[in-house]
């Protein structure tokens, strides 16, 4: 009791390298009833008070520490700010639901922060409090940071909520595609035609990118329907993911029918802008042979 009440007596003073010291005591000590006054120092102006009440707050860890920090997510100071962000994604996983909690909140800029957090929270009890966000949060933005922390949780379970949000405005299709392109989500492909009909031509080509990336041989045939009516910069890219997907091995099991148009579809690719795509039309050549590709 006497050395906690020595520590509580340095983080008291005014002195920045008895805060300092008080800091790393309480951090080593583990000392919970130091956490009010550690927060309070974060506010600080002194880089070396904040990296060692930081490491404090670390060290001491749990739902205490999490709860305390949180209120900072509302602060207009940003160094203190993102210190109480830097801490809460190093903590959430000891103690998530503060943070999901946080997700109810009426300033959706603590919405969004907490939707950040969750990110890293490395467990799959924060995706339904995700998903919900994603699908039913009025602001964008805090729907646009579910996705993102959705994708980097990696977790199958939000796939069906994710494909869902395929149909949300643009900010928010980029964030979704991304994610399930990173969760190789191939259960999602249909969903990411569909959408390419209703979408603009910048998410439609995100989309074929990312159905080149997952690789799922299934996407095939429906990138081959999209070719006759897709505009020409897009039509390159579908022609570009569909010999990604296939690769030397498969593309020459296409059909003769199959083969012919996509022949002629990779002519116009070779005139893409595009180096990549270029240099996946001539792979294709490479491999189907014919006389267009001796010209």
């Amino acid at each position: 009791m006497q050395d906690a009440d020595s520590i509580l007596s340095l983080l008291a003073s005014g002195a920045p390298e008895d805060i300092r010291e008080g800091a790393q005591r309480a951090g080593d000590e583990k000392l919970t009833e130091a956490i009010p006054a550690l927060v309070e120092h974060l506010k600080s102006t002194n880089v070396g008070v904040q990296d060692a009440v930081d490491n404090a707050l670390r060290q001491i860890g749990g739902g205490k520490v999490v709860h305390a920090v949180l209120p900072l997510l509302r602060s207009d100071n940003a160094p203190s700010r993102n210190l109480a962000m830097d801490i809460l994604r190093a903590l959430v996983a000891e103690s998530p639901e503060p943070v999901q909690l946080a997700l109810q909140d009426d300033d959706p800029d603590v919405r969004i922060f907490a939707a950040d957090i969750l990110g890293s929270a490395g467990t799959s009890l924060v995706v339904a409090d995700l998903c919900e966000a994603l699908l039913h949060d009025p602001e964008v933005n805090v729907r646009y940071q579910a996705a993102v922390s959705l994708g980097t949780l990696g977790f199958p379970s939000s796939i069906t909520c994710l494909t869902r949000a395929l149909n949300d405005e643009e900010w928010v299709q980029f964030s979704v595609i991304e994610a399930l392109t990173k969760m190789r989500a191939t259960s999602s492909i249909n969903g990411l035609l569909q959408v390419m009909d209703s979408s603009s031509d910048l998410v439609a080509s995100t989309v074929v990118d990312a159905l080149g990336e997952m690789g799922d041989m299934k996407a095939v045939p429906l990138l081959l329907r999209r070719l006759d009516s897709a505009p020409t910069p897009l039509a390159n890219k579908i022609v570009k993911a569909i010999i990604s997907i296939l690769g030397e091995r498969n593309l020459s099991l296409l059909g003769t029918k199959d083969c012919t148009r996509l022949r002629g579809y990779m002519v116009t690719a070779l005139e893409d802008e595009d180096t990549s795509i270029q240099d996946a039309a001539i792979r294709g050549f490479a491999i189907l042979g014919g006389k267009e590709a001796a010209a």
